[in-house]
């Protein structure tokens, strides 16, 4: 009997253990996931600040623009007249109306005020509440001459809030005129809120299949809604004072729904609470280990990646600076001076690859489809090879070019265009100076094949089918030259979207040669 006890108890404890083995994955779980939490919130509120700050750009600077428009043409005639002032104002609203070109389009009315004399003249007779002589009298003071300032202030009518715009200059000597206009706070809030905010979230989401969901907007006065978009959300907040010393204020929130996508961040696995104590252990302690790996391998490629485009970025800016800078001082022949316009061109084209290539891969990491069409290859084959001539004179490149003029294959121009470019750019980067590189397009009984070969190390085998992944290397480029390794990525998908195929082989003098298949007709 006391030998059974004995065995119980050990069963017994054999039994607790794993409980307290998947108790203590169970609790580092939760740790991780709160941890997790806190990060993305954190990263959550630095986005919403970044959204709120660019909305306000580039709001504040089509606001200005549109403001400008009106103000400036007065305040630089000399000395006008209060009916040249409200005149001018009036032409320019007049025009602007017509061509739907400003947010200039409705109600608005314009005045003409000199503090010192007390000369006032508007477009129309004004309430004493609307006066913008007792609105702007402590604002104004402060204002320098050829400034220009904004005022939020009450609605004329039911209508809603209205702002004034106004500017300050000076009539003679001793004399400074006012002139401005009044302008609906929804209008305003349309022509330059509406567009900042469509332009921030693509520019801050375009990961997102649907970037108008990711923020919303509302602008308040005193705390009451004044307008805004449709749709809150209950996420991170950020708030800016938007007119200081009116009350309005702009407050922006995420949607929390987004947070996971944004900053690419996976839920752990669900904790396995009715599974077998064991057998769940088991099962953590290996989805840590492949969570881990994975983990360190995204930071390592991560890390690999920001280097590596620091190095791509600074080096040809790095070129264009000292080349503008030395035709902005005027001291070189002109010989020198078309060199460096040349290299200026050379390097910005350079730039706009390399930020084309970047934004198709780092963003939802996927290039955008485009709907092929039948063409013919050989014109774009040609015009991409022209435009990578002065970078291939810069290493001594001799570029090859057998085109055949009856090719066709399904595809679109810009993205046959990107291939061609990505894949002798490539050459150029990685073979050896003096080298030829040998195009050759040419029909192909399903459509037509491109041929790209260089003369330098060639990829081995072992290589040959990682090279197509995003920020995958050959150990021969890594050791030639810095580089992203988006470019065969890029490749892969276009030829792919359309039926294609993308292979690389052992070309005739040694080198690499990649063989490019494009159907005739697009996929159904």
């Amino acid at each position: 009997m006391r030998s059974l006890r004995v065995q119980l108890r050990l069963l017994e404890l054999g039994l607790l253990l794993p409980v307290l083995v998947t108790g203590a994955f169970g609790l580092a779980y939760l740790k991780a996931v709160a941890a997790q939490r806190r990060a993305v919130e954190q990263a959550g509120l630095v986005l919403v600040r970044r959204a709120m700050d660019r909305i306000v750009a580039v709001a504040s600077e089509r606001g200005n623009e549109a403001a400008a428009l009106l103000l400036a043409p007065v305040v630089r005639t000399r000395s006008p007249s209060a009916r040249q002032a409200l005149e001018s104002m009036r032409r320019t609203t007049d025009s602007l109306r017509a061509c739907r070109c400003g947010p200039i389009k409705e109600g608005a009315y314009f005045f003409y005020w000199v503090p010192s004399t007390g000369e006032f003249a508007s477009s129309v007779p004004l309430p004493t509440a609307q006066d913008p002589r007792t609105l702007l009298r402590g604002t104004v003071a402060g204002i320098p001459r050829g400034a220009r300032g904004i005022w939020g202030a009450g609605g004329m009518d039911s209508t809603g809030p209205w702002l004034i715009h106004f500017a300050k200059f000076a009539v003679d000597d001793r004399a400074e005129a006012v002139v401005g206009f009044d302008i609906s706070m929804a209008s305003w809030w349309r022509d330059t809120f509406q567009p900042a905010i469509v332009a921030a979230r693509h520019e801050l989401f375009p990961m997102l299949p649907s970037p108008e969901r990711a923020i919303g907007i509302v602008l308040s006065n005193a705390g009451r809604e004044v307008v805004g978009t449709t749709t809150r959300y209950a996420g991170p907040s950020a708030s800016v004072d938007l007119i200081p010393g009116t009350g309005y204020t702009l407050e922006v929130t995420l949607n929390p729904t987004i947070l996971p996508t944004v900053f690419a961040v996976a839920n752990p696995p669900g904790y396995p609470l009715l599974a077998g104590a064991l057998v769940a252990s088991v099962l953590a302690s290996v989805l840590a280990l492949v969570l881990l790996r994975q983990m360190r391998r995204a930071m390592a490629q991560r890390e690999a990646f920001v280097a590596s485009i620091s190095h791509e970025l600074r080096t040809p800016l790095t070129e264009v600076l000292l080349h503008a800078e030395s035709l902005h001082l005027h001291r070189d022949t002109p010989e020198a001076n078309a060199r460096a316009a040349t290299s200026i061109v050379r390097e910005t084209r350079r730039l706009i690859g390399l930020v084309e290539n970047t934004l198709s891969i780092a963003g939802a990491g996927r290039v955008p489809n485009r709907d092929p069409a039948v063409i013919l290859a050989a014109p774009v084959v040609r015009e991409s090879l022209r435009c990578l001539e002065p970078a291939a004179a810069d290493r001594r490149v001799r570029i090859e070019a057998s085109l055949d003029e009856e090719a066709r294959c399904s595809i679109d121009t810009v993205s046959l265009d990107r291939i061609v470019t990505n894949l002798v750019e490539n050459a150029i980067r990685y073979g050896p100076e003096g080298q030829t590189v040998r195009v050759v397009l040419g029909r192909s009984p399903g459509g037509c094949r491109l041929e790209v070969g260089d003369e330098g190390p060639g990829v081995p085998l072992t290589e040959r089918a990682r090279i197509w992944e995003p920020f995958a290397r050959g150990t021969a480029g890594r050791a030639a030259t810095a580089g992203l390794g988006l470019g065969l990525a890029i490749i892969k998908h276009l030829v792919e979207a359309v039926g294609g195929k993308a292979t690389v082989e052992t070309g005739p003098a040694g080198g690499a040669r990649f063989v490019i298949s494009l159907p005739a007709n697009a996929p159904a």
